[in-house]
């Protein structure tokens, strides 16, 4: 089993709910009390930062995201371990740089692997559009050492589980337009959706685990 560190990053409710991404004592909080203790201290395989983004309100600011990305690829370097470094962003291809302020392609340069949250049910939008933003990222990101592993929706907000049809139409769709992986989200996953992937998959599901 390989253990991915899950950090949260500019949404924290013990400073008020989102904080902005250009506040530099929150920034070296994350940075120093948070990110570099667990790269340094614990055998993880991974890092992925979550709510690394404005709340839509970015105006087109894309620095400071991006060199949160930077600063974090720099402490896993340093450590000189090998670490996969992820981060979830919108799944809102042209416009995603001007509200959230995450620029693929800039970001792309210091990770190891991009996560778009393409969650169908959310956007209202079926597995055609899945693979739409994910080959959207795929040419954002060419000529980078990055990959996509888009995060693939298997229940709703309210608790309505996805079709394993659509699940497995969706996996299909993001490994059809350059993706390497996938992801599912959010936990708990039915046996039968989860057999899918197995079942179609199963060099890459071994690979995901």
């Amino acid at each position: 089993i390989r253990i991915h560190a899950w950090v949260i990053c500019f949404k924290d409710d013990s400073w008020g709910g989102w904080v902005s991404p250009t506040n530099t004592s929150y920034r070296n909080y994350l940075l120093g009390t948070i990110i570099s203790p667990l790269i340094r201290q614990h055998n993880i395989d991974g890092l992925m930062l979550d709510y690394v983004r404005y709340p839509g309100n970015a105006d087109g600011n894309t620095q400071p995201i991006t060199s949160f990305c930077k600063a974090v690829k720099d402490i896993v370097v340093a450590s000189g371990k090998d670490v996969i470094f992820s981060a979830a962003v919108m799944p809102e291809m042209d416009v995603n740089a001007y509200y959230y302020g995450q620029d693929y392609a800039a970001m792309a340069k210091y990770l190891s692997v991009l996560i778009p949250m393409a969650y169908t049910r959310n956007y209202r939008q079926d597995s055609r559009w899945v693979g739409k933003v994910t080959r959207y990222i795929a040419s954002e990101i060419a000529g980078t050492d990055c990959t996509i592993w888009p995060a693939l929706q298997t229940i709703d907000d309210s608790g309505e589980f996805v079709s394993t049809c659509e699940v497995a139409a969706n996996i299909d769709a993001c490994l059809a337009n350059g993706a390497t992986g996938f992801n599912y989200f959010r936990y708990p996953v039915k046996d039968d959706q989860y057999v899918v992937a197995v079942r179609d998959k199963p060099t890459l599901q071994r690979r995901q685990k």
